[in-house]
């Protein structure tokens, strides 16, 4: 292969973008991509790669305070053979030169083989977020260094029916901007301070995997061994409220007082 990593100025919906992007199977990417009208303009940045003359792929990238939220798509016939990792690095590279912190994917709970690309993902870096996202540094070599270390606390967010009053609530108070976390259907938020840099904070819809949390402020405690940690949970007097689950690495318990806070996974 001889790709190309080609900038599309203006970018719009094409026949390329139907073919790769709106031929997927279902859940992978919004399915309002499918029903855009030929030449609907896009948002983002958007690259495409080309083999000899011939589209087999699509980067998008797209800045919000510091990071870049990132979509890789590729030829159905052109899967396995690097093309992926082309856009990846591609990405990564722009997003870099821009001085972006952090480079981002969400995969949507309707993704058909879900599992999968966060496994490929992981295996390059990224990392699971309590707020579903998978992250890297832009500057991989960074990473091991902005790890969260054992025992401090990695990660705080809300969790409650009315997410979007709460989020409207904590940008008046305390002038938080709320950056759309895809879900799937809906949305949940990050919570970036005044002036930008890194998210501080998430409020999150009591749906999905989340439709039992608790409707109060949530502490993630970082911990290197969750088996072990959750043991002495159970010895020490506490309680596992919820256990670990596959491409969830928290466990939500309660202590001895009644108190209520997340374990997360800092090996996972």
């Amino acid at each position: 292969m001889a790709l190309q990593w080609i900038r599309e100025h203006l970018a719009r919906w094409d026949d390329a973008k139907r073919d790769i992007i709106g031929g997927a199977a279902a859940g992978i990417f919004d399915s309002r991509y499918a029903d855009l009208p030929d030449g609907s303009p896009l948002s983002g940045e958007w690259w495409r790669v080309e083999d000899n003359g011939r589209t087999v792929g699509f980067g998008w990238l797209d800045a919000v305070w510091g990071d870049a939220e990132i979509l890789l798509a590729v030829h159905a016939d052109e899967q396995e053979q690097g093309v992926g990792a082309f856009v990846l690095d591609r990405l990564a590279d722009e997003a870099a030169g821009r001085g972006l912190n952090y480079i981002y994917n969400v995969v949507r709970p309707t993704h058909p083989d879900g599992g999968s690309l966060s496994r490929w993902l992981e295996a390059r870096g990224f990392t699971l977020q309590p707020d579903g996202r998978l992250t890297r540094r832009a500057k991989p070599e960074a990473a091991a260094a902005k790890a969260p270390k054992a025992g401090r606390i990695g990660w705080v967010d809300l969790t409650v029916a009315a997410a979007d009053s709460a989020r409207d609530f904590y940008a008046a108070v305390a002038g938080w901007t709320a950056t759309e976390i895809s879900m799937g259907d809906y949305a949940d938020y990050a919570m970036v301070p005044p002036g930008g840099g890194d998210a501080v904070a998430g409020i999150c819809h009591a749906r999905g995997s989340n439709a039992d949390m608790p409707a109060h402020w949530m502490i993630y405690i970082v911990v290197d061994d969750m088996p072990a940690a959750l043991e002495r949970v159970v010895a020490h007097g506490g309680e596992v409220l919820q256990p670990p689950a596959e491409k969830r690495p928290l466990a939500v318990i309660r202590d001895p007082a009644g108190a209520v806070c997340a374990l997360w996974d800092g090996a996972a």
